[in-house]
């Protein structure tokens, strides 16, 4: 991974959870965990070069984790090996606060924090990434009012039964899942 330093744009994980981290940090070190193609972007080396001039930031690839996630593997022996694969590297470099760069690896949330340990701060992004979506339904007047109550819907092209297995798991609900008609 990458070591730079200061603050990021809006709209980018790490941008999203860059505040949070420089706040959380005493040790003035923050990793981030992120998908392969984000941690190989210019954009991330970018964002991590503007981090903070007291915070150096850390970025680590984690190859793998979004297929567990959707393959509803959230606790499984292999997958602990290999978050603690990604985890140990940025706690032998002082990293004190994790940031999820990734909406998936939410669902992995207390899995990293167990092999963390309870001296590190995980900083989930997707609470920013929803208050995002929230000021861009209300600029485009795509807010339903309050009185409307919400549907979930998901349909698939894919396979019926395996598309439910994988959104059921990770939110500890049933979802129903409707096939996709051409």
């Amino acid at each position: 991974g990458g070591v730079r330093g200061p603050p990021a744009r809006p709209g980018m994980p790490w941008g999203r959870g860059r505040r949070p981290a420089a706040a959380a940090t005493k040790s003035g070190v923050a990793g981030a965990m992120v998908t392969t193609t984000m941690g190989a972007s210019d954009r991330m080396a970018s964002l991590l070069d503007r981090f903070g001039r007291n915070v150096r930031g850390i970025s680590v690839p984690v190859p793998g984790l979004v297929e567990h996630v959707e393959a509803a593997d959230l606790d499984s022996p292999e997958l602990r090996k290999l978050v603690e694969s990604y985890v140990r590297p940025l706690l032998e470099q002082g990293a004190d606060t994790i940031v999820l760069g990734s909406t998936h690896y939410v669902f992995l949330r207390q899995l990293i924090a167990e092999v963390a340990g309870q001296d590190v701060t995980i900083v989930d992004t997707g609470e920013a990434v929803a208050r995002q979506l929230e000021r861009v339904l209300d600029e485009r007047d795509l807010v339903a009012p309050q009185d409307v109550k919400a549907k979930e819907r998901v349909w698939t092209s894919g396979d019926h039964a395996e598309t439910e297995r994988v959104w059921s798991a990770p939110l500890g609900r049933n979802v129903g899942v409707a096939k996709l008609t051409e």
